[in-house]
């Protein structure tokens, strides 16, 4: 496991309670999907759980910048994340996970993923963007209203040719010209049209995850072409 200490270039509240960090990449070698674990060096809050905490990275490897997204609360740890002035430190360990894209260039992705859980892929589609792969990828992703939905509008303009985005809001869609709801069986049949090969990364709390899971299983799609990303 690699370690290093990195400074905090950028942040900024970019979704309604939701904050992205933009740390200093000093040759640290990842995957897209990969998660580490971050230690604030000087954390202006404490409390009685642990300091650190897990974190997937939200950049493409090749990028300058380490960036991680992340929901305040009032735990320690991510008061003292919010409350960081540029130039101020955190320890970097990994990376960890097996949360990757899969070799095989042809495989169709599909992406399940609500709130911050859009973490990951978008590190996966920024590396996508990078590499100029023409992978067939099709995206839903949850959120409880706009104003909370993270990287929405980057979302919306991913420019790879066979990328297709599905916004999906839950509660008080007035306005909202996407789909409004949840994610079941009937809205993925409607959007997807690769069921027999695709490979579908599933990212978000333990209840979307549960609820995925159960609506991949109505559509008899084997227990091998889901991946998980737990975010609690």
């Amino acid at each position: 496991m690699h370690t290093i200490t990195t400074k905090l270039i950028a942040k900024a509240e970019i979704a309604e309670g939701t904050y992205q960090f933009d740390f200093e990449q000093k040759d640290f070698d990842f995957t897209a999907g990969q998660y580490v674990i971050v230690d604030i060096d000087h954390p202006r809050h404490k409390d009685q759980n642990r300091k650190f905490r897990s974190l997937s990275i939200a950049s493409a490897p090749h990028e300058d910048m380490l960036t991680f997204i992340m929901r305040s609360s009032d735990s320690g740890f991510k008061k003292s994340l919010v409350d960081m002035e540029p130039g101020e430190t955190v320890t970097v360990k990994g990376p960890l996970g097996h949360f990757t894209l899969p070799e095989d260039v042809h495989t169709p992705l599909v992406f399940l993923t609500a709130g911050v859980g859009i973490t990951p892929i978008r590190s996966m589609l920024r590396d996508l963007i990078y590499r100029q792969e023409d992978r067939y990828v099709i995206h839903c992703d949850s959120n409880r209203l706009v104003e909370s939905a993270p990287c929405l509008k980057e979302m919306q303009d991913i420019t790879l040719p066979h990328y297709t985005y599905h916004g999906v809001i839950t509660d008080d869609p007035e306005g909202w010209e996407g789909y409004a709801g949840y994610i079941n069986a009937a809205l993925l049949e409607e959007c997807i049209d690769c069921f027999s090969d695709a490979l579908f990364y599933v990212v978000g709390t333990k209840g979307f995850i549960d609820g995925m899971k159960d609506t991949l299983k109505e559509l008899d799609i084997p227990d091998g072409r889901v991946i998980v990303d737990n975010f609690g």
